[in-house]
């Protein structure tokens, strides 16, 4: 929670420089809430900003694994394929990150960064798998689901007050106004967090996503069909626990049936099939 702490106060700190210049705050609100009517309103780089704060809240609740060698290589595959993306070109660039749990499952938060934890790596047998992963996780930061799950963006000028005019806004602010801001900030970061982490993403969204990854992989040179045999690997893991619910992986066999309809058969070049395998064994296995 230190960057955050240190996000408001510096709100606060380029508040009591702007207060002279600031004439008319009301103003300022009605430019605020105008530019943000619906979730388009927030930037690319406002963006990174909130996908900053839930990858806190995400690390806050899992320990991020500490293997430069491993988290090296993830980075080096996530930003092929995210080369290859839709939206290549965001204001910080794709980052990848380790979390050291058994769970099964990746994040993708607002901005660029994408979490895979230590269970679903080792539950991958290629790196094509890994990249599928990735790639679906990449298609939703260009598709922007993380951003579109904050429900009441439209009814709050606060989110829009804090990211669209903050050394103004600020200046006309009491410091129990930006405490109550800061409190609605976070309770919009947590939406998002709850979507990423614990409801998941609805099913047209994930069907997107999975879409659009087929188009990643195919175009970073990796298997499209390693995207069906990953999910295979999930449904089977939650079949062989006995759970019903597939948390955040909603509709998952209606998925894997769809994937299976619209994979293009890519001819696969078998000697870099072998490398590439070689290459995740190292990293992932040695």
């Amino acid at each position: 929670m230190r960057f955050l702490a240190l996000f408001f106060c510096a709100f606060i700190i380029a508040g009591c420089s702007a207060k002279k210049v600031l004439k008319a705050p009301e103003r300022s609100m009605n430019r605020i809430s105008a530019a943000l009517e619906n979730s388009k309103g927030i930037t690319p780089d406002q963006e990174y900003y909130i996908g900053r704060a839930v990858a806190a809240k995400i690390v806050s609740t899992y320990s991020i694994l500490e293997d430069e060698d491993l988290t090296t290589y993830i980075n080096l595959v996530g930003n092929t394929v995210a080369e290859n993306s839709d939206n290549p070109d965001i204001p910080a660039g794709y980052h990848f990150g380790i979390l050291d749990t058994k769970d099964i499952n990746a994040f993708a938060c607002p901005g660029g960064v994408v979490f895979v934890t230590k269970g679903l790596l080792d539950t991958l047998e290629s790196e094509d798998e890994l990249a599928a992963v990735l790639a679906h996780e990449i298609a939703h930061i260009n598709n922007r689901d993380g951003i579109l799950s904050i429900e009441d963006v439209r009814k709050s000028g606060v989110l829009s007050a804090i990211l669209l005019e903050p050394f103004k806004f600020a200046a006309s602010l009491t410091p129990l106004h930006l405490a109550g801001f800061s409190g609605e900030f976070l309770s919009s970061v947590d939406s998002v967090v709850n979507t990423v982490s614990n409801e998941g993403y609805n099913k047209e969204q994930e069907l997107a996503a999975d879409r659009d990854a087929l188009n990643f992989l195919q175009r970073a040179a990796y298997n499209p069909a390693a995207l069906i045999s990953y999910q295979k690997k999930v449904l089977k893991h939650h079949n062989a626990v006995g759970s019903g619910d597939l948390g955040t992986h909603p509709g998952l066999t209606e998925r894997i049936n769809t994937l299976e309809s619209i994979t293009p058969a890519v001819e696969q070049d078998a000697t870099k099939v072998e490398l590439r395998k070689q290459r995740f064994n190292e990293a992932v296995n040695g």
